[in-house]
């Protein structure tokens, strides 16, 4: 049904209502995956700090108001907001594109102005190298118009932190992008680093077979200024869902994560027809992030906390800004 408006009740009994206020528009078809928008149903924001804006880290990269350097640790980058007045926001799945190794963040990270160097958790996207190459930096890092892919490459970077699961993502990710493709014996990987999952997001074949989902999902916002994240589904199973704090915030990362969703809709894609996703699974879903109790907080720097909770279905994590005491982002991956 289109233009479906369903609005979500408190959980009871939970400490927290991750769910709570929210209503879906949708569903949106896009081939065989189904996407549904979530909206807020407070003005202009869903969570405190409604005046609070922040920098996602492509644009950061692209002005130079942040750098992130190399440390000799696979699973560990230094990070620096070099701007004066700038909050920049760091998401948890963003590639970075470089160094010794292709490197993905596993945590969200508030950075706040004149940082100085910040280590961050991070994850290889690529195996074997450790040097560098090509014309790139080995010490330093290039922005990348990719996140990662996949349910499973979510739950290696925020669930399990196994480096062995997230390269095991990537070749079965690899596989099932050039087995879609109309020139699969031609593979995806590159020849300069085969194992590279940025360099095969940059593959000719992906980019001109995800060119049309990645246009359609990124004119899902089109009239639609208050919505603050999206759940997404391929042949009716659900994969994955991302909510944030303010719709502005929303609108700067969504470029990113449809081209994300594209690609995963195309390696996904089965012969087979499927139901879509019908609204009471999509809220279905979202409620179940509150069925179990929090986790320990962790905090990256001094301007993040992160939440986790994890129940049979979801994995749910939230990540907050200390400054302005307020949850940013709100991270659902189906198991």
């Amino acid at each position: 049904m289109n233009a479906t408006h369903l609005l979500l009740l408190c959980l009871a009994g939970s400490a927290i209502s991750p769910a709570a206020d929210y209503r879906l528009t949708g569903p949106h078809a896009i081939d065989h995956a189904t996407v549904y928008l979530v909206h807020s149903t407070q003005p202009q924001t869903a969570g405190g700090g409604a005046g609070r804006k922040y920098l996602p880290l492509k644009e950061a990269l692209a002005q130079r108001k942040v750098a992130v350097y190399e440390t000799g640790n696979v699973n560990e980058l230094a990070i620096e907001n070099l701007s004066a007045d700038t909050d920049v926001f760091i998401h948890s799945g963003d590639i970075v594109k470089g160094g010794q190794q292709d490197r993905v963040f596993s945590t969200d990270l508030i950075l706040p102005p004149r940082s100085g160097r910040t280590p961050v958790e991070s994850f290889c996207v690529e195996q074997g190298r450790w040097s560098r190459r090509g014309g790139e930096d080995a010490k330093s890092f290039s922005a990348s118009d990719n996140a990662i892919v996949s349910k499973e490459a979510k739950l290696a970077i925020k669930g399990s932190k196994n480096q062995s699961e997230v390269w095991k993502s990537v070749a079965g990710m690899q596989d099932k992008l050039a087995r879609s493709m109309s020139n699969a014996s031609a593979g995806v990987a590159a020849l300069a680093s085969p194992t590279s999952l940025q360099l095969s997001l940059e593959n000719k074949a992906v980019n001109t077979n995800t060119e049309k989902q990645t246009a359609t999902l990124r004119k899902l916002l089109e009239g639609q200024s208050d919505a603050i994240g999206y759940v997404f589904a391929v042949n009716g199973e659900i994969q994955s869902a991302d909510v944030y704090f303010s719709p502005g915030l929303f609108a700067a990362v969504w470029p990113k994560q449809a081209r994300s969703l594209a690609i995963e809709t195309i390696a996904e894609k089965k012969k087979s027809t499927s139901a879509p996703l019908t609204p009471g699974a999509a809220l279905a879903f979202l409620s179940d992030a509150g069925a179990k109790p929090p986790q320990p907080t962790a905090s990256p720097n001094n301007r993040t906390r992160v939440t986790k909770r994890d129940s049979a279905k979801v994995l749910f994590v939230e990540s907050h800004d200390s400054a302005s005491r307020s949850w940013v982002h709100r991270s659902y991956t189906a198991k």
